[in-house]
């Protein structure tokens, strides 16, 4: 447990304090009243304290719904009636009609608990654990559920095939409000790796440099940004990328010995990736999920890490068939091989 967990401009937290941090945020939530199935809206800043602060949600049996800070207070309020939450983290002054409880990220952090062996111990799969907003392909908002299963198994499925172990370092730099966010979250608790999160989600290069960063998840606008200035020998520790979809076609990959690329098909509903591959080679559907082609040549998908459904304050509905099949907007085919090209919107 003397690994590092968790690094950030300010320093770092072994894996005992990262645990004994997220334990005592998690008690603090209970004494104010958090109960399990709550919903808590997290407007914070992409510091240390966000993966403390989405853990420590989990683990008082919360739903977290990781929001944008600074939005503006009425359409905070929106997505907070939609995800139903009655308690919201910001360091924003909450909205006016908002009748459930404040906090302030401090209120959460910078304590401790004592520390017990056997650290992030696996709360019940099919709890509700999350909160994530996307848009459909007619520009409607939905508010997506997710299990804590469904983050448990995309992140085994992930690091099954773009491996992170104890010792690497995984940057944090999607947006907080990303499903994809959770997912490099749990990536690094369940392998041993560092997390690392600077702040600034904009200067990618520069946090490889600083931290020794050896793993990346990029969106394909970070990926083009940093495979401009590319060069071999300019980020030694880095050995892998993998981007949230395809990269744009005038982006050539980086010829770097060691490194390893992966594009991906990515779908919220199914907790972020469904399929990946390293650059040039077939997008294989990963573990734990299922593709294939309906008949009218849509992208279709099931799986551990399908979502519970789209949230409307207390209700969901989740649009599967008796097969347990969800029919995306996407059209795709598959090869021989079981490899997944996604193509436009249906």
């Amino acid at each position: 447990m003397n690994q590092e967990a968790v690094i950030g401009k300010d320093g770092a937290l072994l894996y005992s304090e990262y645990e004994q941090c997220v334990d005592a945020a998690a008690q603090l939530l209970r004494r104010r009243g958090c109960r399990p199935g709550d919903g808590v809206a997290l407007a914070v800043d992409p510091d240390w304290r966000l993966p403390i602060l989405v853990l420590a949600v989990l683990r008082a049996g919360g739903r977290v719904c990781p929001l944008q800070s600074g939005i503006p207070s009425a359409h905070l309020q929106s997505l907070m009636d939609a995800a139903d939450c009655s308690f919201v983290v910001s360091e924003m002054t909450a909205p006016a009609g908002f009748s459930g409880t404040v906090l302030r990220p401090e209120d959460l952090t910078g304590y401790t608990a004592p520390f017990v062996k056997g650290a992030f111990p696996l709360m019940p799969l099919g709890r509700p654990a999350s909160v994530y907003f996307d848009l459909d392909a007619e520009g409607r908002r939905h508010a997506l559920l997710f299990s804590y299963g469904n983050h448990y198994y995309s992140a085994r499925s992930a690091n099954d095939r773009m491996s992170l172990r104890s010792g690497d370092r995984i940057l944090l730099s999607t947006p907080p409000w990303r499903v994809e966010s959770l997912n490099t979250i749990f990536r690094a608790v369940l392998s041993g790796a560092a997390l690392v999160v600077p702040g600034d989600l904009t200067e990618v290069g520069s946090a490889v440099q600083k931290y020794g960063v050896t793993h990346l998840v990029l969106t394909p606008v970070q990926y083009g940004k940093l495979s401009a200035g590319f060069a071999e020998g300019m980020f030694p520790s880095l050995k892998s990328i993998l981007i949230c979809g395809e990269p744009e076609p005038e982006v050539k990959t980086p010829a770097v010995r060691g490194l390893r690329v992966f594009s991906s098909f990515i779908l919220p509903e199914m907790s972020s990736f469904v399929s990946a591959g390293e650059t040039g080679r077939p997008a294989l559907p990963l573990r734990f999920g299922e593709v294939k082609i309906s008949a009218d040549g849509k992208i279709m998908v099931r799986g551990e890490t399908l979502f519970m459904g789209y949230l409307d304050g207390k209700h969901v509905v989740c649009p599967v068939d008796a097969d347990g099949w969800f029919e995306t907007a996407c059209r795709g085919t598959l090869d021989l091989n079981g490899g997944l090209a996604a193509g436009d919107m249906a």
